[in-house]
């Protein structure tokens, strides 16, 4: 189709929504090339009257037999027993402003752009939603033999193993393969490295003739075949949190836990932590002083605090406690509390980067599925807020949500790399 003839001009009507279906299905194809975790998860169902309302369904393993067949006696059997998991699904989107041109069409270098950004913004919007989702996860390893992401070394990477491990506790577990034969992992490309060099891994090229791969595929490795992606969430060890009590607040005397979570504010995915401080507060009237890292430089901060020795620090709902500057300084007057908001996640040792290597059984968590995305893209002519029609927003938008479906179906493997 010749390009003069597909210009968007406006977009209402039906040419509007044929225009906004093309640019959905090719967003959709450019997302679906960035994705990593979403094809590994069960489809949830999102529709039939349903709204916003998905639901997954848990399947129990059929009880085994205890006694032997008697002849022309039916034996009792056993019921299909499953669990029904619901939820609301939530809404995501993006948009980019285009400034205006003489012909804006469908192949126009600006908007061929902006379509494969935004592909690739969907695909990173759902593959972190779905590693915030797994955050919760329960069955996870840490290399080396230790016992907690804190005793993380810069030389506790991920080994052979460490990974046969992780293996072994999935299959007894009943895990499934996806393919009959291996599991599926993510991991980062500084754990890439670290695996590609072990003699025991098998890269791709020997067996890709043989067996369809999966986007990102980069080999095998004792059952299991490796996805690479460079959106897999990392956690930095920022150091010791800087506080100190002082006065002029609603706080009582105690002990006041204090940690300071980073994030970088473009993508809400990696974590610096700083560890824990506990810090007195000796008056009825008291406060702490906290001083947030300075580095890394693109993070902004949250300040979790709760009151008493040893308790893990909570995000509170002030909103002068979250997303911080870097290097500020801030007055706690109140502390955080359950229904407020989460736990500060365990720090690494200081200067400690841990990264995440994730094991999937099929089965271990379900998620929306994205056909579902919309493309927008605004008309093209004067508004009171444009009056010389000099800018388009284009955009998209899906409902979405991931859910763990079982726990016992998935490992994650904290670890080091040597190619930090």
């Amino acid at each position: 189709m010749p390009t003069e003839n597909v210009q968007l001009h406006n977009t209402t009507g039906a040419l509007g929504n044929s225009i906004r279906a093309h640019l959905a299905k090719e967003t959709l194809a450019i997302a679906e090339k960035y994705v990593r975790f979403l094809p590994l998860g069960d489809k949830l169902d999102l529709g039939g009257g349903n709204g916003k309302t998905w639901t997954a369904t848990r399947y129990k393993r059929v009880s085994l037999p205890t006694t032997s067949l008697s002849e022309g006696v039916t034996p009792d059997g056993s019921n299909l027993t499953t669990e029904q998991v619901t939820g609301t699904a939530e809404q995501w989107g993006a948009y980019v402003t285009l400034s205006d041109v003489s012909q804006l069409t469908l192949y126009h270098p600006a908007l061929v752009k902006a379509n494969e950004l935004l592909g690739k913004n969907a695909a990173e919007t759902v593959d972190r939603e779905i590693q915030i989702a797994l955050e919760g996860a329960t069955n996870i390893n840490y290399a080396s033999g230790v016992t907690g992401r804190a005793e993380l070394t810069g030389s506790d990477i991920l080994t052979t193993k460490g990974l046969l491990k992780a293996v072994s506790q999935l299959r007894d577990c009943g895990a499934p393969e996806y393919d009959g034969q291996n599991f599926v992992g993510v991991v980062d490309p500084m754990v890439e490295a670290d695996m590609i060099v072990d003699s025991s891994f098998i890269d791709v090229a020997k067996y890709q003739k043989a067996t369809p791969l999966l986007r990102g595929e980069f080999g095998q490795w004792m059952g299991v075949r490796f996805i690479r992606s460079n959106f897999v969430r990392k956690y930095y060890g920022a150091g010791a949190t800087t506080a100190a009590s002082g006065t002029g607040g609603t706080l009582t005397t105690g002990t006041y836990p204090v940690t300071c979570v980073g994030y970088d504010s473009s993508n809400n995915l990696n974590l610096a932590i700083s560890v824990t401080s506990e810090v007195e507060v000796t008056i009825g009237t008291g406060s702490l002083a906290v001083t947030v890292p300075s580095s890394p430089s693109t993070y902004v901060w949250d300040v979790y605090t709760a009151k008493g020795t040893g308790e893990t620090p909570l995000k509170p709902s002030a909103s002068h406690l979250i997303g911080v500057t870097g290097g500020s300084s801030v007055v706690v007057t109140g502390t955080g509390s359950l229904g407020d908001g989460d736990a500060a996640p365990t720090a690494p040792a200081t200067g400690v980067t841990v990264h995440n290597v994730w094991i999937f059984g099929r089965g271990a968590f379900g998620v929306i599925d994205l056909t579902g995305i919309e493309r927008t893209l605004t008309k093209n002519e004067a508004t009171d807020s444009d009056p010389l029609a000099q800018r388009r927003k284009t955009g998209w938008k899906a409902f979405f949500k991931a859910v763990p479906l079982n726990d016992n179906f998935m490992k994650k493997i904290e670890v080091a790399s040597a190619f930090d």
